[in-house]
């Protein structure tokens, strides 16, 4: 079955890439020169990245090759729309928009949504890291530090990740092409309104009071999507996945909270976090763990708990999904 239609998959394969590298050479051409390297990294980076990820991975009706090149030309789009989204510019619509329909294409075709979620984690990445690198995009948020904003946000990120876990359970496989959709969806919309005046419309002013002072906006909600996706394509047992997404989405707001609420001393190696945030991290982990999946994953909340504390300069939502990646492979899932 897969022999008979490995060549019409890797024509597929093959067309999607030649469509993102048109892609990039017009993006590239519109754009400057100095930011034209940077934007060659990002995208080099992005491709190898996903193409050795998808190796890693069979595709049913594609083939391995007809995967790692899908993946890796979806890479490149995504690269794209976040270079546009965190520097405001008109590519992001344009990206999205071919991307949105090779996602239908690929529900049509039965192509696993996996490669997609994949490729926007590392499109994505790339796409900030260039961004921050050409110091463009950089939309911060003048106000003071303030608990209630980030109590608020992190309720809103505990929400959205009880929403996520149960459209994920009742219906994993449509759920997976829902999530992708609406994380398009909100790429487009917050793009869009945060071109604009914060007082511009109800809905920007909501937006920006979740924010988070003196940071880009929108940039902590990409890193969370990226990392989640990271874990939705690349952990293979459901049980450890939704593991994962409990990591990011809850244990980690809760941790803020707790930390928030309540002093204790500052961990030792990351004067940044507590205590207090640290545990609360681990037992929010731990309890599900111990009562749905097993005693070796409370051995991973234990890790997932010290790796989260340690981080800093690079995002923990990033770090956690990484190392989640890791243990999954390394564990044996009875």
């Amino acid at each position: 079955m897969v022999a008979s239609m490995f060549p019409a998959g890797l024509a597929f394969a093959i067309a999607a890439l030649a469509l993102a590298l048109v892609s990039a050479i017009v993006y590239l051409i519109r754009t400057s020169r100095a930011m034209r390297p940077t934007l060659l990294a990002a995208m080099a980076a992005a491709f190898a990245a996903s193409y050795t990820l998808s190796l890693y991975q069979s595709y049913l009706g594609i083939g391995i090759l007809g995967g790692a090149l899908f993946a890796s030309s979806e890479a490149i789009l995504f690269t794209i729309a976040a270079v546009g989204y965190f520097d405001k510019q008109s590519a992001l619509y344009y990206a999205v928009g071919i991307a949105a329909v090779v996602i239908i294409i690929a529900a049509f075709a039965h192509i696993p949504i996996a490669m997609l979620m994949q490729a926007f984690s590392t499109g994505s990445l790339a796409g900030i890291a260039a961004s921050l690198r050409s110091h463009k995009g950089k939309v911060y948020n003048k106000r003071a530090a303030d608990k209630s904003i980030e109590i608020n946000r992190d309720l809103f990120q505990i929400c959205s990740g009880i929403v996520l876990l149960l459209i994920l359970i009742v219906s994993f496989s449509i759920g997976k092409y829902v999530v992708m959709s609406i994380v398009l969806i909100g790429y487009l919309t917050v793009s869009y309104l945060s071109r604009g005046k914060a007082s511009d419309n109800a809905l920007s002013r909501v937006l920006l009071s979740l924010e988070r002072p003196r940071t880009t906006f929108g940039l902590g909600a990409v890193y969370l999507s990226s990392g989640a996706f990271l874990v939705i394509s690349l952990v293979p047992d459901f049980r450890l996945m939704l593991f994962g997404l409990v990591a990011l989405f809850i244990a980690d707001s809760l941790a803020t909270i707790v930390g928030l609420r309540i002093k204790s001393p500052r961990l030792p190696y990351n004067r940044r976090k507590s205590t207090a945030g640290s545990v609360m991290y681990f037992a929010a982990l731990a309890i599900p763990a111990l009562l749905f999946v097993g005693y070796y994953a409370v051995i991973a909340a234990a890790v997932l708990a010290l790796i989260e504390g340690f981080s800093s300069r690079l995002d923990d939502n990033i770090t956690v999904a990484a190392a989640l990646v890791v243990i999954s492979a390394l564990m044996m899932v009875p």
